[in-house]
């Protein structure tokens, strides 16, 4: 009987940790789509939205060690993009980057809606063949 209760309680305890891990693993989907000199691009899956012809979705940008070495003042190792694709138009707006260091700490986090006069200015562009932006299009807009 004390076996029994051990059990129980056990996986009283046990059971909601293993629902979290599962919704955590299952929270991302992250797929290859580019590689160059530059890094490796990756676009979660789980992340894409889709709004008419507006597609949202999550970019991971992993910056090759080269790249890495050619500004080592600046320190940043990978960076995550909340980004649209406009399919009609062919257009990419970069909403929200946030750079990461090397040990995983935030370098900058810069948004569209920034006030700030020191962050990059955020504009929807043009889609240019052969670029990563060009593959995550072909990818998400089905061309």
């Amino acid at each position: 009987m004390k076996k029994i209760m051990v059990l129980l309680i056990v996986a009283l305890f046990t059971l909601p940790f293993l629902l979290c891990v599962t919704k955590a693993q299952a929270a991302t989907d992250w797929r290859q789509y580019y590689q160059n000199e530059v890094g490796t691009f990756w676009y979660d899956a789980n992340s894409v939205q889709r709004s008419g012809n507006v597609v949202k979705v999550t970019v991971f940008i992993k910056f090759s060690p080269a790249v890495a070495r050619l500004l080592p003042e600046i320190d940043i190792a990978s960076y995550v993009m909340f980004a649209e694709i406009n399919c009609r138009t062919k257009t990419f707006f970069q909403k929200r980057i946030i750079q990461y260091r090397a040990d995983g700490s935030v370098y900058d986090d810069f948004s569209s809606e920034d006030n700030d006069p020191y962050s990059p200015t955020y504009e929807p562009y043009d889609i240019k063949p052969g670029y990563e932006e060009d593959a995550l299009y072909r990818i998400l807009c089905g061309f």
